[in-house]
């Protein structure tokens, strides 16, 4: 056992599923292409192999329904009520109300103490709602009003998505104020729509109603005045941010090396583990053990990730510039008794960071010495709280194959790549069997 180290299964981050795949709503900045798809509901039995995922989740992160309209499955509401107690506070889902609910519905969808329920809100308007989401005849208000009351008298958790563009961005202070007077949600999200890569038909209508960074803090300032604090702007998205991803779009590649642990599944029980269109194709109806088939999928994605950051060192030299700048280490884990994950900060790396050089990790085992990338994923979110402020940028997450050194001394320094020199500032961690032993 190595030193300081706790020992862990590799869980899922997410489990996105749909039981549905069709929607009642026209939202013209939705990302779905409406022509590619043809109705599916869910069946009660791929439900219940989908509660058999509970296990293999890492945290309160089941979306039961996120793309399209749950309420469309005749099925949904008694979905609901298989749920157990465990799997109702991970899981949540996203509704428009759109469609007809009854107040025997109603009741079940706010009784079911799920996580929360998301509720998209676009307008209070009449107009600009049928202007943004291209529904005309609805029982959204309706069924607002009913659901107000419902979940306050079941203590239903909800919180709201708002996407805000030219159509709303007037009203969106008047928009906030009725929303937490009406539903007193517990997180109110306020997004700016996104353009993926793949253009589904929303290219035109989005350049047309994007903000510019300018309108976007007008909006902010003055719907903050009203003084909520649940209030959450992810408005990164502007008319600016699109014009420089367009210039920059021919030299970006399709795809990348990123190893994500989300599984996504679809109304008929097809699944992709990792990227959610060329990921590890997963059948959750089909025999045999389905949490051991995911395990060992997820087991495979872990070599995997471990391998993509392999660097090969041919005819690199390497050099100690010790550093006696403040560094920190948060997590040292292993997973599945194979894959090492070390995460911290280190001042040490400014010189580097400021050059933009390639920050790596060093592991020696003998006369083995292997050479890793340090991961560019969620630097600022992966620093430790008390130091995120001031050193998130000299964060690092490094990840290293034990195979092979799981029971031999090792050592793992940290350093960057300068004209063809590994230059190694820190020894992270060291491993002797011989010294635990005694």
């Amino acid at each position: 056992m190595l030193p300081n180290a706790l020992y862990l299964e590799r869980k899922l981050e997410v489990i996105n599923a749909d039981v549905t795949n069709h929607c009642n709503a026209r939202c013209f900045f939705c990302f779905n292409d409406w022509a590619a798809f043809q109705p599916h509901n869910m069946t009660l039995e791929t439900f219940q192999n989908l509660m058999k995922l509970y296990p293999l989740l890492r945290n309160s992160d089941y979306m039961i329904s996120c793309w399209f309209e749950p309420t469309l499955n005749p099925k949904f509401f008694d979905m609901l009520d298989m749920l157990t107690p465990e799997f109702r506070k991970a899981a949540y889902f996203t509704t428009n109300f759109v469609a007809e609910i009854s107040d025997e519905n109603m009741i079940r969808m706010c009784r079911a103490n799920l996580h929360h329920i998301n509720v998209s809100i676009e307008s209070f308007d009449e107009k600009e709602y049928q202007h943004i989401t291209g529904v005309k005849h609805t029982h959204f208000f309706e069924n607002l009003e009913r659901f107000a009351a419902y979940s306050k008298q079941y203590n239903t958790h909800v919180q709201v998505i708002t996407m805000l563009t030219k159509r709303n961005m007037n009203s969106l202070p008047e928009l906030v104020r009725r929303t937490n007077e009406l539903l007193s949600p517990v997180f109110h999200e306020i997004r700016t729509p996104h353009f993926f890569r793949e253009d589904t038909g929303t290219k035109e209508a989005l350049i047309r109603d994007m903000l510019t960074e300018e309108e976007i803090c007008a909006v902010r300032s003055a719907t903050e005045k009203l003084g909520y604090s649940n209030l959450f702007w992810d408005v990164s998205f502007t008319k600016e941010s699109f014009s420089s991803m367009e210039k920059t779009r021919a030299s970006i590649p399709a795809s990348n090396h990123d190893i994500f642990y989300h599984l996504r599944v679809n109304s008929d029980g097809t699944a992709r583990l990792g990227d959610q269109k060329n990921g590890r194709l997963i059948d959750i109806n089909a025999p045999g053990d389905l949490v051991a088939r995911v395990k060992q999928e997820i087991y495979e994605m872990e070599i995997q990730e471990a391998e993509l950051d392999r660097i090969s060192d041919a005819g690199m030299h390497f050099r100690r510039l010790p550093s006696e700048a403040p560094y920190g280490i948060d997590a040292v884990r292993v997973y599945d008794e194979r894959i090492l994950f070390i995460r911290g900060y280190d001042r040490g790396l400014k010189y580097a960071v400021s050059r933009g050089l390639e920050v790596v990790a060093l592991m020696e085992c003998g006369e083995e010495k292997t050479l890793f990338k340090q991961s560019q994923k969620n630097r600022k979110e992966s620093a430790m709280a008390q130091f995120a402020d001031k050193y998130w940028e000299y964060c690092f997450l490094a990840l290293f194959d034990l195979k092979g050194c799981s029971d031999k001394p090792f050592t793992i320094s940290l350093g960057y790549l300068e004209n063809g020199e590994v230059v190694l500032i820190r020894d992270l961690y060291e491993y002797d069997p011989g010294a635990c032993l005694s």
